[in-house]
């Protein structure tokens, strides 16, 4: 079930436990460190609200087409669910949640949240080190006499301008990349499942 929670987070942004609260990503943004020279780039944290909210109609139906149960019985495991977490969390004072973290109660009976930190993870940072030339030799080398020498076939602008354009093919493909990614998110945000509709 934690495996549902978390996918459904992930393409909604947010979902809400009826008596545990709602959990949401809150985005970081990129930043510099200048004395490890790297960039750390920008992730997602999980993070978590106590505050009581209405039951999401589009999680339980999320939750019955991906176990292909009828919705009252998608209903029912979700309270479970929130049942089972919330006296867990009475009797232990601290409960893991796979995927997500754990809820556990402060000095003051607040409910607070640590987040896994896992997901960080798939955003690693990158080396921001100045890349320069490599240094010149002054040492002089052999030459072949110039008699061996030939000389290059001069390229016409027209030659050189159209050698240019092929090394930009990566940029297309990276461009067609991203719009099928969009399409798939699009899919994913309106669906909300890889089940068959069919």
């Amino acid at each position: 079930m934690f495996e549902l929670l978390f996918r459904y987070l992930i393409l909604h942004n947010k979902v809400a436990l009826p008596g545990i609260g709602v959990f949401f990503f809150t985005r970081q943004p990129a930043a510099y460190n200048f004395n490890d020279k790297v960039f750390i780039s920008p992730g997602l944290q999980i993070a978590f609200s106590a505050e009581a909210t209405a039951a999401d109609k589009r999680f339980y139906t999320f939750i019955s087409r991906e176990q292909n149960v009828e919705e009252w019985e998608a209903v029912k495991q979700v309270n479970d669910l929130a049942y089972d977490l919330k006296y867990n969390l009475n009797i232990n004072r601290s409960v893991l949640l796979p995927g997500l973290g754990s809820l556990s109660y402060n000095q003051e009976g607040v409910v607070e949240f640590t987040s896994s930190q896992h997901i960080q993870s798939y955003f690693p940072t990158v080396d921001a080190e100045r890349v320069g030339q490599p240094a010149v030799q002054n040492a002089v080398t052999d030459v072949a006499p110039a008699s061996t020498h030939t000389e290059a076939p001069a390229v016409s602008a027209d030659e050189e301008v159209a050698a240019k354009r092929k090394n930009y093919w990566w940029i297309v493909a990276i461009i067609l990349a991203l719009i099928g990614i969009a399409a798939i998110v699009y899919y994913y945000i309106n669906n909300g499942s890889l089940g068959s509709t069919f």
